[in-house]
């Protein structure tokens, strides 16, 4: 997993048109925790995402801010909110996400699937999300990526 990220990483980190915004973020951190789950000793857990942030030019402490800024922001809105954001190209959403979204527009984007993973957790957390099947949540997830053109 490790390596995986490794590389992954260190190729956007050298990607021009690439941003550690908050869609990435999120994305990293939830991929990073899901895979760590169970590493042992846990106490090294968080160093080791530290490491790894430090060995590819990112900040592992900005990257947890990030994430947890947006992830806090996604639970007061619904999944029709996201989706109004997005045709507004970031118009009314939280900073965090307004930002993410305005960079999307870019010509110069560079799109990361750090930052689907990203996508779908944030909708994972939208008010209301919690009573959609599993499926339901894909596909609008699906949609508001393709709609954001990252699909």
């Amino acid at each position: 997993m490790v390596d995986e990220l490794l590389v992954e990483l260190h190729l956007l980190k050298h990607q021009q048109g690439f941003q550690a915004d908050a869609l990435f973020s999120v994305g990293l951190v939830q991929v990073f925790d899901a895979f760590s789950r169970g590493y042992r000793p846990d106490r090294l857990r968080e160093p080791l995402f530290s490491a790894l942030c430090q060995a590819t030019g990112f900040e592992a402490a900005m990257i947890r801010e990030r994430s947890g800024a947006a992830l806090s922001a996604m639970g007061e809105h619904s999944l029709e909110a996201v989706r109004s954001w997005v045709e507004q190209r970031g118009a009314g959403a939280p900073q965090p996400l307004a930002d993410a979204l305005g960079a999307i527009q870019r010509p110069d984007f560079h799109y990361s699937r750090l930052m689907a993973v990203g996508l779908l957790t944030l909708l994972e957390k939208a008010h209301g999300a919690d009573t959609l099947d599993p499926q339901a949540l894909r596909q609008a997830a699906h949609e508001i990526g393709e709609s954001m053109g990252m699909m």
